[in-house]
Order: C-alpha cells, then sequence, then structure tokens
C-alpha cells in the first residue's frame, strides 16, 4: 500500500494557536471535552 504525504499550509492568527483533538467519545471524552471548551471560551478574541 502507497502512503502519500501531503504539506499543510500553515494558516497565522496573530498569537493564536489551535488545537485539534479528536476523541472515541464515551464516559472517558468528558472531561477533555470539558478542558477543551473551557479553553475555547478562554483563548476566543
Amino acid at each position: 500500500m502507497a502512503t502519500t504525504v501531503k504539506a499543510l499550509k500553515q494558516q497565522s492568527y496573530g498569537n493564536c494557536i489551535t488545537v485539534l483533538s479528536i476523541d472515541g467519545g464515551g464516559i472517558r471524552g468528558i472531561i477533555p471535552g470539558v478542558i477543551l471548551g473551557y479553553l475555547e471560551t478562554e483563548l476566543q478574541v
């Protein structure tokens, strides 16, 4: 099986950092979801 790697263009939004978290969900996903929600509200410009 051939593997293809593509470079993604980095977007610049000043001093803003974008975090993507993918979780399987369920009960274990509650705490990371709450933390990400808190970070999102605190980091909004």
